[in-house]
């Protein structure tokens, strides 16, 4: 599931009228009998029902969009976005085979100033899910709704956004250039000769976070099938504290992580980090 969400802008409220005094004679209440106080009763209770579920909102397939389905929250009121328009939305994304698990959410992405930033794209471009552009090109610039996206238009391939973060990791903020990126990588290296550290290469064969957690632990990278038997072990054992966080089924998840060369990910490496390893 997949909300977008635009803040709206509040307008100026007056000031309260001051109130006049006023005595209104109020005439007995009427005398009922117990037959009809009951189908008083009765039929107030009937008439407030009948008008919770008469407004109570559905969700509605959105034309075209296989399968997708919006609520409207609120209509905007500014222009509907065209193919190869950019595009500005916040949203909270969620997992509904995961207990509504939220994957990911622009307000956890926050500029230098500490304000939330939106996820930008541009329409019809197919760098984010087929679910997210047919829910967004159908709203109105102001807009705020919920969306069920079904796996036929969901994630598809590790090249479209936005994408739970186990998948591919989402960057903060603008990527370095090249001479910026090889500056920072220099100024490293000498803050780790500072501490007499030096970097060590990584073999990337799909093991290197098991080989980096080996080299740490038993200072020798070549014992990353241990680490990676021992946090496995931990992650069958611990299943309710890990679940929660791996957006699959946790019995394919966990024969995945078995198999050498497989990639680890946020959760092995907190359950390395709550293993004790002797």
């Amino acid at each position: 599931m997949v909300t977008t969400a635009v803040a709206a802008v509040a307008g100026a409220v007056p000031p309260p009228r001051k109130a006049k005094d006023v005595t209104v004679a109020t005439p007995p209440p009427p005398t009922l009998t117990r037959r009809q106080l009951l189908v008083a009763v009765a039929t107030a209770s009937t008439l407030r029902t009948t008008a919770v579920l008469a407004a109570a909102p559905r969700f509605a397939e959105i034309p075209g969009s296989g399968g997708v389905k919006a609520l409207d929250l609120r209509e905007g009121s500014g222009e509907i976005p065209a193919v190869d328009d950019q595009v500005a939305i916040h949203y909270y994304g969620r997992l509904a085979a995961k207990q509504g698990w939220r994957f990911d959410s622009t307000y956890d992405h926050k500029d230098e100033t500490g304000d939330p930033m939106p996820f930008v794209f541009t329409l019809g471009s197919g760098k984010v899910i087929p679910g997210m552009e047919a829910a967004v090109k159908s709203m109105r610039v102001g807009g705020l709704r919920r969306v069920i996206i079904p796996p036929s238009q969901g994630y598809q391939n590790t090249s479209q956004e936005p994408i739970p973060p186990n998948h591919t990791p989402r960057v903060n903020g603008k990527i370095p250039d090249f001479n910026n990126a090889t500056i920072d990588h220099e100024s490293l290296l000498e803050r780790l000769g500072t501490y007499g550290l030096a970097e060590y290469q990584i073999e990337g064969d799909g093991n290197c976070q098991f080989r980096a957690l080996a080299d740490q632990i038993f200072r020798n990278p070549d014992y990353h099938k241990h680490v990676r038997k021992a946090v496995v072990k931990q992650l069958k054992e611990f299943r309710k504290h890990y679940e929660g966080y791996v957006p699959m089924e946790y019995k394919v998840y966990l024969k995945k992580m078995k198999r050498s060369g497989e990639w680890g990910d946020h959760v092995t490496l907190q359950a390395a980090a709550d293993r004790s390893f002797g």
